[in-house]
């Protein structure tokens, strides 16, 4: 009997086989190669070819849209309102909108649940909660954001809007090929996930939701993801919250931390989000020069 996972790692797509002889690994697809790879690329020969994960790769904006007002996103420590503005929604895949992008006037508040990432925060913003203002925000998702937004708007019909899809357009360029900072560290390691991948898991994994990443350029702040990841936030995993800049002087993980109620319950320091556990591994490498080559 042969069992396939899905599995995600340093921003690579692959199959895990679980057969009679062990483990076998089919890498398919990488969110950021070595070299730029421009949004509209042509297909490797070697790309996954799962005909949602292709369908997430290049979804675009439906026309679809809802006009905004004083609408609120409570998301753990943090709440994002779409002042006044528009939201324009994603194409569905699979039946589910997962994702959408806002154009107009919001706000972005946070205040970190432990004590230290909130001294971390006002070492590096002179406060221990952030609040900005953004004119974009691109979402992506696969919890209740388009419910929550459907309930409280009217979902119109239109043609897709030019500054919202270049808008999704640029964060998938930035994910893609990265960015060039003059101090580069950890947080770097976010461009090289695999975010379409990671939804993918959402949708074909029966009963499991909860993504959420807020991308904005804030007008005090800069380029900066809020992001929610049930499963473990990027890089920061078995914690669960992240909040990153992105821009050149102040890139870094600004703070870390599990769900607020994982905290209130106790259960932060026992939990474990690995999909798979691999027991025994061998590996054989070869090292020459500047060059490793290495089996597993």
């Amino acid at each position: 009997m042969v069992k396939k996972v899905l599995l995600i790692t340093a921003g690579l797509l692959a199959v895990c086989s679980l057969t009679a002889d062990g483990l076998m690994f089919d890498f398919a697809a990488s969110a950021a190669s070595a070299s730029p790879t421009p949004i509209a690329e042509e297909k490797n020969p070697r790309a996954n070819s799962d005909p949602i994960y292709t369908q997430l790769r290049a979804v675009r904006l439906s026309g679809d849209f809802a006009s905004v007002e004083n609408i609120a996103l409570k998301r753990d420590t943090a709440t994002i309102t779409l002042k006044q503005g528009e939201l324009h929604l994603l194409a569905p895949v699979e039946g589910r909108i997962t994702g959408a992008v806002f154009i107009g006037q919001g706000e972005f508040q946070m205040t970190p649940t432990l004590p230290m990432e909130q001294r971390h925060l006002s070492i590096l913003t002179g406060a221990q909660s952030i609040e900005d203002q953004f004119s974009k925000m691109v979402l992506r998702f696969t919890d209740s954001t388009y419910e929550e937004i459907k309930k409280q708007s009217d979902i119109k019909k239109g043609a897709p809007n030019s500054t919202a899809q270049n808008a999704l357009d640029d964060i998938r360029k930035m994910l893609r090929r990265g960015k060039t900072f003059s101090h580069p560290n950890v947080a770097t390691g976010f461009f090289q996930y695999n975010l379409d991948a990671r939804i993918l898991i959402d949708l074909t994994w029966p009963g499991q939701q909860g993504l959420f990443h807020a991308y904005f350029d804030g007008k005090r702040y800069g380029s900066t993801l809020y992001a929610i990841d049930p499963l473990g936030a990027p890089f920061i995993t078995p914690e669960e919250v992240a909040l990153v800049n992105f821009t050149d002087g102040s890139l870094g993980i600004w703070t870390a931390s599990h769900l607020k109620d994982h905290y209130r319950n106790e259960s932060a320091h026992d939990e474990d989000h690995r999909l798979i556990d691999l027991e025994h591994y061998k590996i054989e490498a070869t090292a020459k020069g500047k060059r490793l080559d290495a089996i597993a």
